[in-house]
């Protein structure tokens, strides 16, 4: 199903932190242009915490008119993150917006779309590898990761089917490793071996190499998280190796 269209867009949808942007909100189509003289408020958001969310007193509230069929404001991102902008005529909430500050060593940069996060049904996704990578690049992803559970090789069957084509978008190997009896799941991006065929195939090596990091277990760990503290640094000393 294709995702509902918009009614307005903001400009830009990405600033530099800590300078003063020119926003403009515009109609996407010539019936929702704004009329001139029509009073809006525009609430601004700041969302990197959830204090800031929902505390309704650090909202920031501008009343603005519409001028030659557009809504402009000016206004000062602080930080990076991302912000919340809602569009309100009246009492009604017309539409959402998601603005983005980023300092300037990130702003000078191109920016990609991509999910480092994502399982087939291999595990417990639902479409098949080569299927999850064709429906993201319908959806304009530049990168994805496939981090099905305790599972490296599905990642193979994505690169065999496309071998010798140009997708256009960047598939990056992964998996989700959670060790036996371990509740802490870490997702491994961009290794070039798995890490958890190491205990699935030899299980009793692993089981070892479990005893060698429970020694090094930190003494301020209470006893009983030390077992899934060894396991969670294996997993992570193991997942940097890769």
């Amino acid at each position: 199903m294709l995702p509902k269209p918009l009614t307005y867009s903001i400009m830009p949808s990405v600033v530099e932190s800590n300078k003063v942007s020119t926003m403009t909100i515009l109609a996407n189509e010539k019936a929702f242009i704004f009329e001139d003289g029509e009073k809006y408020v525009i609430k601004i958001i700041a969302v990197n915490a959830d204090e800031n969310y929902y505390n309704v007193t650090s909202h920031k509230i501008l009343e603005l008119t519409a001028a030659k069929g557009v809504i402009s404001f000016e206004y000062c991102f602080e930080g990076e993150q991302e912000f919340t902008i809602l569009l309100i005529s009246g009492e009604k909430i017309l539409q959402s917006f998601g603005v983005y500050s980023l300092f300037e060593d990130l702003y000078n940069r191109c920016a990609l779309r991509g999910d480092l996060h994502s399982h087939s049904c291999r595990s417990d996704g639902t479409r098949d590898p080569s299927s999850q990578f064709g429906h993201y690049r319908e959806q304009g992803y530049d990168f994805v990761a496939l981090t099905d559970h305790n599972r490296y090789y599905p990642g193979g069957e994505i690169d065999d089917t496309f071998e010798g084509v140009n997708t256009g978008i960047t598939h990056v190997f992964g998996e989700e490793v959670h060790s036996p009896d371990s509740v802490i799941h870490i997702v491994h991006v961009g290794g070039k071996c798995s890490v958890t065929e190491q205990y699935v195939h030899d299980r009793e090596n692993y089981e070892q190499k479990i005893e060698e990091y429970t020694k090094r277990v930190p003494d301020e760990i209470p006893e009983q998280y030390k077992l899934r503290y060894a396991k969670a640094m294996w997993a992570t000393d193991s997942i940097h190796e890769a």
